[in-house]
C-alpha cells in the first residue's frame, strides 16, 4: 500500500463511512481476529487504508492504524476520542470515578504530575539491589532439570518486586487475590464478561481482599512517614491534594495504591516472559547478549551505568516491544463526530487506534517479523520515525511508568541470565499466544540446565 497523508477534522455534513472488512455470517472477523489478532490488523491495514471497520458477533468496531493514526493519536486524538465509558465499568468496582485510566483533562494532568516522580526511572534505579536480591531468589529456588512455567513465576516475581520496592511491603499472600480481581474485572469491562461474574463468590472475596491490602498500604504509610525509608509514590498521594486542592479520600486513593501491582503483573511480567521467549528462540542474540552481561558484572555490580553499556540487551528489549506488544490497540470511543483520511467517524462510535501495525510495516522496520536487535542503534535507529513505534500507548494517556518498566525488566533479565542457563521445554514448541487478559505466551515453559553462577 502505498501511504497517503492522513487528515482530520470536526465532521461535515458529508458522511462516508470506512470500508467494513470482509467476514463470516454471524461472526464477522471475529476468527481473524482471534487466531492473529495484530497480523489481522496489520493485513487490513495494507488492504484497506489507514480506517476501516472490524465487526464481531454483536459489536462493530472503527480501527484506525499505521503512522497516520499514530500521529493523529500523538497530536490531537484526545480531542476526540475518550476512555470514560471504557474504563467506567472497571472504576466503578473500586467505587470511586478517580482512576487514572478513566480520568481525563485537568483532573488526569494533575494526577499524573502527582505520581510523575514516583513512578519515575530515578525512583526504581533506587532499588536496583532489591530487584537483583530477589531475581537471585527466585532462580536459587530452581533445581537442574525442574521444568518451570515462565509466566507464572515471573508474574509472582514482579509483583513481589514492585510491592517492596515502590510500597516498601511483601505482597506475596495477596497475589492470587490481585490476579483473580483483575483478571475478572478487566474481562468483564473489555471483553464481554457477563456481570455475573462480579457478584461470584470467588471475585467478591478477591475484591475484599485485594480492599485490604489498599488500606493496609495506606496505613502503613500514614503510621510510618518517610524518614528513615525511601520516599515513594504513596508518600506522595497522601501529601497531595486533587485538582480542587482537596485531600484525595481512601476510598479514591486505594486504586492508585493498587494500580503497579495490577499493571506490573500483566505488562511488565509478558514483556520479560516474551524476552525470555525470543531470547531462547534466537540462540544467535542470546550468546551476544550474554555475553555482554558477563562482560559487564565482570568490572562493576548492576547499576545505572552498568545497565547503559548493555546496549544489547537494550536492543533486545526494545524488538521485545515491537514483536510482542503488551496493548496492541488503544480502545477508545468517539468524543465527538470527526473525519479521519476522508472517512466519517460518529459520535460514540468504538474506535480501537491499532498503534503495533506500524512495528510490522516493512516500509518503517525491514524484515518486520525477523528479531533483529540492532534496528535501535545508530546509523538505523528505525524506532525515531515519526508515529512508528508506540510499545506503551500516545497522547495524555501514554504509559506513566515507562522508563521504570524499562529498567526493571532489564536488570530481571539481566540477573536472569548471569546466574541459569534455560532452554525451552520441549524443544520443538512453537510460540502460541492468548490474551489471559493481555497478550502472553501460552503453554510456554523452560528447564534449568546448568547454573551459571
Amino acid at each position: 500500500m502505498i501511504e497517503k497523508i492522513a487528515t482530520w477534522e470536526r465532521g461535515k455534513n458529508q458522511k462516508l463511512k470506512p470500508p467494513i472488512v470482509p467476514g463470516l455470517p454471524w461472526l464477522g472477523n471475529a476468527l481473524g481476529l482471534t487466531n492473529d489478532f495484530v497480523g489481522f490488523l496489520v493485513k487490513s491495514y495494507q488492504e484497506f487504508g489507514s480506517i476501516f471497520r472490524v465487526n464481531v458477533p454483536n459489536q462493530s468496531f472503527t480501527i484506525i492504524a499505521g503512522s497516520e493514526a499514530n500521529n493523529f493519536m500523538s497530536q490531537v486524538g484526545d480531542n476526540y476520542l475518550t476512555l470514560d465509558e471504557i474504563w467506567k465499568s472497571y472504576s466503578q468496582e473500586y467505587g470511586t470515578d478517580v482512576f487514572i485510566s478513566r480520568m481525563e483533562g485537568a483532573a488526569h494532568r494533575h494526577l499524573r504530575q502527582v505520581l510523575n516522580r514516583g513512578y519515575s526511572r530515578e525512583a526504581i534505579l533506587a532499588h536496583l539491589p532489591l530487584l537483583v536480591k530477589t531475581t537471585e531468589q527466585m532462580t536459587d529456588q530452581w533445581q537442574i532439570g525442574q521444568r518451570i512455567k515462565v509466566i507464572d513465576i515471573i508474574r509472582q516475581l514482579v509483583v513481589r518486586q514492585l510491592g517492596l520496592a515502590l510500597a516498601n511491603y511483601e505482597s506475596d499472600d495477596y497475589f492470587h487475590d490481585l490476579r483473580h480481581f483483575f483478571c475478572v474485572n478487566i474481562n468483564v469491562a473489555f471483553k464481554g464478561w457477563s456481570e455475573k461474574a462480579l457478584r461470584r463468590r470467588d471475585y467478591l472475596k478477591a475484591k475484599a481482599r485485594v480492599m485490604e491490602l489498599g488500606r493496609k498500604l495506606i496505613a502503613n504509610h500514614r503510621a510510618i512517614p518517610p524518614i528513615d525509608r525511601e520516599r515513594n509514590f504513596i508518600d506522595d498521594l497522601l501529601e497531595s491534594t486533587d485538582e480542587n486542592g482537596q485531600p484525595f479520600s481512601e476510598v479514591a486513593l486505594i486504586p492508585q495504591v493498587l494500580s503497579p501491582f495490577l499493571g506490573g503483573m500483566e505488562t511488565t511480567a509478558n514483556i520479560c516472559t516474551f524476552m525470555l521467549f525470543a531470547l531462547l528462540n534466537n540462540p544467535d542474540v542470546l550468546d551476544r547478549v550474554t555475553a555482554e552481561i558477563d562482560a559487564v558484572l565482570a568490572e562493576q555490580r548492576l547499576s545505572a551505568s552498568a545497565l547503559r553499556e548493555m546496549k544489547s540487551l537494550h536492543g533486545t528489549a526494545m524488538e521485545t516491544l515491537r514483536m510482542y506488544p503488551s496493548s496492541p490497540v488503544l480502545p477508545r470511543s468517539a468524543r465527538e463526530s470527526f473525519e479521519f483520511a476522508g472517512y466519517s467517524v460518529e459520535r460514540g462510535e468504538q474506535v480501537m487506534v491499532a498503534t503495533s501495525v506500524c512495528h510490522f510495516l516493512p516500509q518503517f522496520f525491514p524484515n518486520p517479523y525477523t528479531f533483529d536487535i540492532d534496528r535501535y542503534h545508530e546509523p538505523r535507529n528505525e524506532h525515531q520515525q515519526p508515529g512508528v513505534y508506540a510499545p506503551f500507548g500516545l497522547g495524555a494517556h501514554v504509559c506513566l511508568a515507562k522508563r521504570m518498566t524499562e529498567i526493571q525488566i532489564m536488570t530481571l533479565m539481566a540477573t536472569l541470565l548471569s546466574r541459569v542457563k534455560l532452554e525451552i521445554d520441549p524443544p520443538t514448541y512453537k510460540l502460541k499466544t492468548i490474551y489471559n487478559p493481555n497478550l502472553c505466551p501460552k503453554n510456554f515453559w523452560v528447564r534449568l540446565v546448568e547454573r551459571r553462577q
